[in-house]
């Protein structure tokens, strides 16, 4: 090691010494430069590969850190050594010194040395996933090998084949979908580093071929085999038609992946006993004679050996024996994938594999010890050369020997087949058994990287991932998973060269070459008078010099030249292996022919796969529809034009079309019944309503449109000015403590909407009423309910019983509040028994009561309070730093980060060139495009609110690859939970000072008080108003409330459940709901009081996961994975499980519970107990129903001049009202 360190720092120290002026054009100082990195880099790579060796060996923390750690000092190696290659002009030098620099700049890390660790961390996890997948039924867990393989290797059952095809993708695939995200920008970002387009452009480069020809060589290839494998799979088919019925497999679709012998359908070798052509002729399977004759995994790798011992080839170093390992350790978790290894250093070479005793594996032997004779062959070549020549080379060469190791005459050479027929029957067969090993592969091993170049390059998104993989392997394999697949699963992730990060179109390629070399070796081997398949090159020392020759060479020179050497051509080309299959080809036209099995998958298929073709193709081309329209209600909410407005309009209106165009495809599947899952999916993909295309839903979607231009367009004017919502009659809400002027901004805003949207309104719950009931519900009320399940008086009496809870403290806040208010304006204006009225709260609504906390709400003004907003100005927070707290919150919790694109795309302040909708929201744009719209304030509670709507955004990351009916929250209070139970952790003082914004904090009961206070003026206050909201709007639209009451109806409830009252008289001719947008927004609002209960359930639950013993008001889970994975486990959920089983994931619980908000506030209610003795707790509901009545100093007018516009999720808000439930859920 000392040495190592001693050559190392020698190499830096030459380079240091280099000039930075003109770049070197000296030939013998690139030449002795090139030696010196040869021989260091020689070193690095050897740490590396030890490393790397040894953690696939055994894999556990120490060694993952330990070949992360040995990765990065060759990267960094590397990347020095670029720097000092990159001072030479090597223009006009030696091509085999061009060549050399070319290759040793070759590189895809990135130049970020913390992204790179990153990536090769993920790289690390996910081959830990892979390796530790597992299989598990009630009674036994199955490992992949030998496990899994022997039951899809072996079983003929179906369902069987099913358990074992999708227990490992839903094991492994799905845990490592979003990790393999991750390492797509990562390996990304490395090649884009180093100049490459991408991470598919950098693995190209080493065929040395410009793309376009590359892609055209590859394309000429498949071309040439595929009628060859169209044959091959209609013979296959047909058989497995005979075998599991026509009911399973349709004559002329595709065949279900899990019935072909092979986890991932890419040898169809193993189902060699059902599909064998002459079963009276002997077949080539020596697996039994080996088991007979007591093979050992040793005895196989020696007799491996000795083949090419027999044409001239090196000999296994004493080494390799030593630190190999060929059979699967016990104890350890390990990389049971068979692969080959170069140490660099004192020819240590080294295979690591968990050999079974079968035929199978003595292939793969053969072929690993194919990849050590490359090693051995080209190791005296300099360590740039010591690969290749191009990666496909070193695949064939190990697999032109197994050309010559499975044939008869071989086998019987060595003992394993005691006789040998020359019968043409007996040819078939072993054509074919071949066949389904080699032709069988050759379009999996094309489509691996044509799936991942195009996820390299963009493409293909993650939300599509799933959907692209399955339309390639039909295309291409004629295969068809054989149950539903989404994109929550990853079936690319369970092939281990995905998570390994191993470049597959290298096997493609060597399925090719493998046949031109033995064509070349057998003419070598002077047996060209025996037909192609029957060649052996067994013995032939003349092959084995013609195959040094070529191996030694590595990739000094240019591939075609390396090629040339052993083929005596330049190109690639399949004539070889159509030749050497020819015969097996011309039998099975005629049979096919003669049994009338039909060539080509074009048809339909069964009619489960056609059921899941259809849901699969329905979710994609749906998600496009609504990733349009969003964009569309995006555009509109960011940049209000009337362009835009008409163009939102226009696109929902197309968008319901659209979706039901999408859904009549499926007319023909609407009654057909499989499985639980499927027939969910296909209700949802099928479902037409009755009401779809109704002029009800066209004119709703206009009222809709006028309700919230009226809305947005509101405004209070006075003789001098008029003033918008935001942030003009918020601001004079919030901060004025003038009673006449609190009257002006109260009554204003409502004499400036409510009036004018009412007749609108009125036409609008006629029209959803009708709607509804054109959907089976008796009204629009019952139709929002069912969101909560199909027991609606279960529900609403259960909303009952959690007001009933909170009451007594809500009341007893009021009193409090009432109290200090009389204090303010004197008893004249707020009673000591009755409601209060409604302008004094410091909230346009009166549902927060904060803003009135600083200066006559504090409990004890002289102890802390939390409102860091004045350090927040002072450390010069932006609206980008509160976002980017607010996303480091849940990646501190091992939840998701945002992507790149959510802060090109999100707008998180007001913009200056244009009007836009203020109002703070989130938005799921469906294809992992999310978003934020905020006219963010550098204020404590837009801080807060950025969590909230940050806490939205997390959700969407979570689900969002749930089937597209699945996105959602389990029920819509879930949703708004999710960003409160967030922000229960961040007021926390703790956490205010971790992230300091807090320089100490007081740990005393008055501080406390002063922070329950403080939390209780949001969190309390407002759940009578989340309650009421639809009670109101329930009692509408069953008729209870009539037009002639909607005033009346509204301010009745305010008082029974608020204890307010209008601060002036109100009468039938006013519509104040109307001034709160969800109602004109058509926004369901009970979502609100459900979340403001069970985010404190979430909160508890989550406390408890990250092991909290503070008081639950002091607890943050910032920074606990534990919390974060509870959290997550239940968000990725989506609305896929019925909302209790949702919550049971998360609390533990079953059912909405109050009692950890009670637990939560109880010191605040029993000091507010005390506090209030003397006073009035409740109010009296015979007092007037209004306040005094005070003439306001400006008599407000009402203006639609301008466009101040507040918040809409617009006709998003349409759709949902429209197509929700009728064509999302």
């Amino acid at each position: 090691m000392k040495t190592f360190a001693l050559v190392a720092a020698i190499v830096l120290c030459v380079l240091a010494q280099q000039s930075w002026g003109q770049k070197n054009t000296n030939e013998a100082e690139a030449i002795a430069f090139l030696k010196r990195f040869n021989a260091t880099h020689t070193l690095y790579k050897h740490n590396a590969s030890k490393a790397g060796y040894e953690y696939g060996a055994d894999i556990n923390p120490i060694t993952e850190k330990a070949s992360i750690d040995s990765s990065l000092a060759l990267a960094e190696f590397l990347s020095r050594s670029k720097k000092e290659a990159d001072t030479f002009d090597t223009t006009n030098m030696s091509a085999d010194v061009k060549r050399q620099f070319f290759f040793m700049t070759l590189s895809d890390t990135p130049k970020d040395p913390k992204k790179l660790q990153e990536l090769l961390s993920t790289i690390a996890k996910m081959e830990s996933t892979y390796s530790k997948g597992q299989v598990c039924n009630k009674t036994r867990c199955y490992a992949l090998n030998p496990d899994l393989y022997n039951i899809i290797g072996n079983s003929r059952n179906y369902d069987e084949l099913v358990f074992a095809w999708k227990g490992w993708r839903d094991s492994v695939g799905r845990n490592v979908k979003r990790d393999y995200m991750k390492y797509v920008e990562l390996s990304n970002l490395g090649a884009t580093d180093n100049n490459y387009a991408d991470e598919g452009a950098y693995w190209r480069v080493q065929y040395e071929l410009p793309d376009q020809q590359f892609f055209a060589e590859l394309e000429k290839l498949w071309t040439q085999m595929k009628p060859f494998y169209e044959q091959l799979h209609a013979y296959v088919r047909g058989k497995l038609r005979q075998k599991y019925g026509s009911g399973k497999i349709s004559e002329d679709g595709p065949i279900p992946a899990h019935l072909l012998g092979n986890m991932w359908a890419q040898s169809w070798e193993n189902l060699y006993d059902l599909l064998v052509p002459y079963p009276n002729q002997p077949i080539v399977d020596v697996t039994e004679e080996m088991v007979r004759q007591n093979y050992t995994a040793l005895k196989m790798f020696e007799l491996s050996e000795e083949f090419f011992l027999s044409i001239g080839m090196k000999r296994l170093p004493e080494i390799f024996w030593r630190n190999s390992i060929i059979e699967k350790r016990k104890d350890v978790s390990m990389t049971c994938h068979a692969s080959a290894w170069d140490l660099s250093i004192d020819y240590d070479v080294r295979v690591k594999m968990c050999t079974n005793i079968n035929q199978g594996d003595l292939i793969t032997i053969h072929h690993e010890l194919g990849h050590i004779q490359y090693y051995l062959q080209y190791w005296d070549q300099p360590s740039v050369y010591r690969r290749g020549a191009n990666p496909g080379f070193h695949e064939a060469v190990g697999d032109v020997l197994a050309l010559s190791v499975v044939t008869p005459k071989h086998l019987q050479n060595i003992g394993l087949l005691n006789t040998v027929s020359t019968s043409n029957e007996a040819d078939i067969n072993y054509l074919l058994k071949q066949a389904l090993d080699k032709i069988a592969f050759i379009p999996f091993g094309y489509l691996m990287d044509q799936w991942r170049w195009k996820v390299f390059s963009g493409d293909f998104i993650p939300t599509d991932y799933n959907y692209n993989w399955w339309e390639l392997r039909h295309k291409y394999q004629g295969i068809a998973p054989p149950e539903l697949r989404n994109e929550i699963d990853f079936d690319p992730g369970a092939k281990y060269h995905i998570p390994a990060n191993v470049p597959y179109i290298r096997y493609f390629v060597s399925y090719i070459l493998q046949f031109q070399f033995q064509r070349s070796l057998c003419q070598a081997a002077n047996k060209t008078n025996e037909p192609l398949y029957l060649c052996s090159i067994y013995q032939s020392q003349e092959a084995g010099q013609k195959l040094s020759e070529m191996l030694s060479l590595g990739r000094s020179k240019p591939w075609p030249e390396v090629l040339q050497t052993v083929t005596g051509s330049t190109g690639m080309d399949a004539t070889a292996i159509i030749d050497y299959f020819k015969p097996l080809n011309d039998w099975l036209v005629k049979y096919n022919t003669d049994n009338n099995f039909k060539v080509g998958w074009n048809g339909n298929g069964t009619v489960k796969q056609k059921a899941i073709k259809f849901i699969m193709w329905y979710q994609h081309e749906a998600e496009k529809v609504y990733n349009k329209d969003t964009q569309h209600q995006w555009n509109y909410s960011t940049n209000l034009t009337t362009y835009n407005s008409n163009l939102a309009k226009e696109s929902s209106i197309n968008t319901s079309a659209a979706i039901v165009e999408l859904r009549k495809k499926g007319h023909s599947l609407q009654n057909v019944t499989i499985n639980k899952e499927i027939d969910a999916q296909l209700s949802i993909a099928t479902y037409i309503p009755a009401s779809a295309g109704s002029p009800e839903r066209t004119e709703l979607i206009g009222v809709n449109n006028e309700m919230d231009r009226l809305y947005s367009t509101g405004k209070a004017c006075n003789a001098t000015k008029c003033f918008s919502l935001n942030p003009d009659l918020d601001g004079i809400l919030a901060k004025s403590r003038d009673y006449d002027e609190l009257l002006f901004a109260w009554h204003g805003w409502r004499n400036g909407t409510g009036p004018h949207i009412k007749p609108y309104y009125k036409k609008y719950v006629s029209l959803m009423n009708s709607l509804a009931r054109a959907a089976n519900y008796s009204d629009a009320g019952a139709r929002w309910r069912a969101r909560y399940g199909n027991d609606s008086k279960a529900f609403t009496d259960n909303l009952q019983k959690l007001w009933s809870q909170l009451e007594p403290f809500y009341q007893n806040l009021h009193a409090y509040v009432r109290k200090r208010l009389r204090e303010k304006y004197g008893a004249d204006k707020v009673s000591r028994t009755g409601p209060v009225p409604a302008h004094l709260f410091g909230n346009m609504w009166a549902q927060s009561w904060i803003n009135i906390y600083k200066d006559m709400l504090v409990p004890y003004p002289k102890k802390q309070i939390l409102d860091v907003t004045d350090e927040m100005v002072k450390q010069g927070y932006t609206a980008k730093k509160i976002f980017e707290v607010a996303d480091e919150f849940f990646v501190s919790m091992g939840l998701e980060k945002v992507p790149k694109s959510f802060w090109e795309k999100s707008m998180i302040v007001k913009p200056t060139d244009r009007q836009a909708i203020c109002h703070a929201s989130a938005w799921d744009f469906y294809r992992g495009d999310v978003r934020v719209k905020m006219c963010t304030q550098i204020n404590f509670d837009d801080f807060l609110t950025v969590h909230h709507e940050m806490g939205h955004i997390q959700y969407y990351l979570q689900y969002g690859f749930q089937p597209l009916s699945y996105r959602a929250g389990a029920n819509p209070g879930f949703h708004e939970a999710v960003g409160d139970v967030i922000s229960l952790s961040v007021t926390t003082p703790d956490h205010l000072r971790k992230i300091g914004l807090l320089k100490s904090t007081e740990d005393d009961k008055e501080s406390a008080i002063n922070y329950l206070m403080l939390q209780a003026l949001d969190k309390i206050a407002f759940l009578p108003f989340g309650y009421l909201v639809d009670q109101w709007r329930w009692k509408v639209f069953d008729g209870t409330i009539t037009p002639e009451n909607y005033n009346k109806g509204w301010w009745d409830l305010r008082t029974k459940y608020q204890g307010i009252i209008p601060p002036v008289p109100r009468t039938e001719n006013d519509f104040d709901p109307g001034a709160k947008y969800h109602i004109p927004g058509s926004t369901p609002y009970i979502r609100y009081f459900i979340s403001y209960i069970i985010q404190f359930q979430f909160h508890k639950a989550l406390c408890e996961a990250a092991g909290n013993k503070k008081p639950l008001y002091l607890c943050s889970v910032y920074q606990s994975k534990e919390a974060g994975k509870k959290l997550a486990d239940m968000l990725k959920l989506g609305s896929s499980k019925p909302w209790e089983d949702a919550m049971e994931a998360i609390t533990g619980q079953r059912e909405m519970d109050a009692s950890a908000i009670v637990e939560y506030f109880k010191p605040l209610n029993d000091w507010l107990t005390e506090q209030n003795k003397g006073e009035y707790i409740g109010w009296k509901i015979d007092e007037p129903t209004q306040g005094p009545t005070v003439a306001p100093t400006a008599v407000p007018t009402t203006s639609s001049a301008g466009r101040a516009f507040t918040w809409s999720t617009l006709l998003i808000a349409l759709i949902t009202c429209l197509i929700a439930f009728d064509l999302r859920w």
